[in-house]
């Protein structure tokens, strides 16, 4: 997996699919770490496109299993960002 804690431009073409591609082998095997911080690369991907609504529903695929995972201080950043969007409460 690419490291993209500090994503600052969008993913080429070649990445998205890897990317792709990777999320969907890590649900075959049920990674949740792994997958929490794929999500959030395609969140990250989706704002510096302007894509907020996709940010916004990767972004909460990303929660979902950063807490399944009991990774607390990314679940912590991902609702921030949620909330950053107007999409928590």
């Amino acid at each position: 997996m690419m490291d993209t804690a500090d994503l600052t431009q969008p993913l080429t073409p070649h990445q998205a699919d890897r990317l792709d591609a990777d999320i969907l082998a890590w649900h075959e095997t049920n990674s949740a770490a792994e997958l929490a911080y794929g999500y959030r690369t395609g969140g990250q991907d989706a704002v510096l496109r302007g894509d907020i609504d996709a940010a916004c529903f990767l972004f909460t695929q990303a929660y979902v299993f950063a807490l399944r995972a009991d990774l607390l201080d990314i679940a912590d950043s991902l609702w921030l960002n949620l909330k950053s969007f107007g999409r928590e409460a």
